[in-house]
């Protein structure tokens, strides 16, 4: 079950330049960590392998949260296939009902007018609007300049990124997990038709055992 929207990732070559712009458009930055290590299951979500990378989090009080990435590897590709006005996503794609059965159907949301669904989180901070623009766009990768990944909050993984293959995901990694201070996070990558990135977490305190 999807209990709401996390993040929208941003992947940028200046993560402090970035963070200065978000904090004029009132975010603010929650957490930081200067090299978090790349799995190697997100090798097919990269288009030039890094070691490591930084990694910003940052909240606002009336807009999705976003997450700051910095790759090692510099890429001089751009993704176009999300963008983010005040409170909506906007998604590029060509197949729109396609998209509008993988989102209601295995994402939990919901269809408001015309092109636009919204999603109900389970805490009012995880809401989420999405807009469906046509057109069309080429894959984006994590380490690309620009909006790279959609992240939501899911209370099985497994099960969530199975409705998703059967709307036709073409590729999924199985379950990893990452340590960022005291949580170890679960993640679930899946790249929908079209190339859009999906991201699905568990997010679980450490025992302090394995934080020593």
């Amino acid at each position: 079950m999807i209990f709401g929207l996390s993040h929208l990732t941003i992947n940028t070559s200046d993560i402090y330049a970035t963070e200065s712009l978000l904090k004029k458009n009132k975010y603010k930055k929650v957490l930081f960590f200067n090299a978090v290590q790349n799995h190697p299951s997100k090798k097919k979500f990269i288009s030039s392998w890094s070691e490591d990378h930084k990694l910003m989090l940052l909240s606002s009080e009336n807009k999705p949260s976003i997450e700051l990435t910095e790759y090692q590897q510099k890429s001089i590709l751009k993704n176009n296939q999300i963008k983010i006005n005040k409170s909506v996503i906007t998604l590029k794609i060509s197949n729109i009902d396609l998209f509008l059965k993988i989102f209601t159907n295995a994402l939990g949301f919901h269809r408001a007018e015309n092109n636009l669904i919204f999603l109900k989180g389970l805490m009012k901070k995880w809401d989420c609007k999405i807009k469906f623009e046509p057109g069309k766009s080429n894959p984006s990768f994590l380490d690309s300049i620009g909006p790279s990944c959609l992240a939501f909050f899911s209370s099985n993984l497994e099960d969530d990124s199975n409705k998703l293959i059967s709307f036709g995901a073409q590729y999924c990694t199985r379950k990893f997990n990452i340590f960022l201070g005291d949580k170890k996070i679960d993640i679930i990558l899946i790249r929908l038709p079209e190339g859009i990135i999906i991201e699905l977490l568990n997010i679980k305190k450490c025992p302090k055992k394995l934080l020593i």
